[in-house]
């Protein structure tokens, strides 16, 4: 009868048997005949190179592609070429056409404003709307630009007629400093604040 290890809970005779088997002269050989496996190290360069392989391949295609896309590929650009341009490009001939006309070219000041005749002309040759072609309309006749000037009205004469050259680039010059102040993060943030508390203190003192 064998006795159990109080450790294990196994028989000495089957612990004998496995200890014997080990130092055989059969286990040796068969341990010494089989073929090693790869070192740790050897399997690190393997997958680091296997990874690599990735990264250079995800890259050249990510290349490609940006390569691939061009200005003109855009949406916007596209949508713009398509549908824009067409029209505002006949719209900018016919203006010259009128500008030479009206011997426009060697006048910088005159009664001629190329921005109504482009919103005329382009409201006038809308292809949505072909009955205008055959009725065109005179800018200051037609009902939207009436109720835009009812809200806001012209002065009597235009900047363009009144200023100087002088004065004008001080207009525009003093204009864009003030925009490029204004979109500054800090001059933001403090804008947004004071909104911010003249809502309030409008809430609070309203009954």
């Amino acid at each position: 009868m064998s006795t159990l290890s109080p450790s294990s809970g196994r028989s000495e005779k089957n612990i004998q048997s496995q200890e014997s088997g080990i130092g055989s002269p059969e286990r040796v050989t068969s341990l010494y005949n089989e073929t090693p496996k790869k070192t740790s190290w050897s399997e690190i360069l393997e997958e680091s190179s296997k990874n690599r392989e990735e990264l250079d391949n995800y890259l050249s295609n990510k290349r490609r592609e940006e390569n691939q896309i061009t200005l003109d590929s855009l949406p916007a650009i596209a949508y713009l070429n398509e549908k824009i341009f067409p029209s505002l490009n006949t719209a900018l001939i016919a203006m010259l056409e009128r500008v030479k006309e009206e011997d426009s070219f060697y006048h910088p000041k005159t009664a001629f404003n190329g921005i109504d005749f482009i919103c005329e002309y382009l409201y006038n040759s809308n292809s949505k709307y072909p009955e205008r072609q055959q009725n065109p309309q005179y800018i200051f006749d037609m009902d939207w630009v009436k109720e835009i000037l009812e809200k806001s009205p012209r002065p009597y004469y235009p900047f363009s007629l009144v200023w100087n050259t002088n004065h004008a680039a001080l207009k525009i010059q003093s204009f864009m400093k003030g925009y490029w102040v204004r979109k500054r993060e800090d001059v933001q943030e403090m804008r947004v604040f004071w909104k911010h508390h003249k809502l309030t203190q409008h809430v609070e003192d309203s009954p």
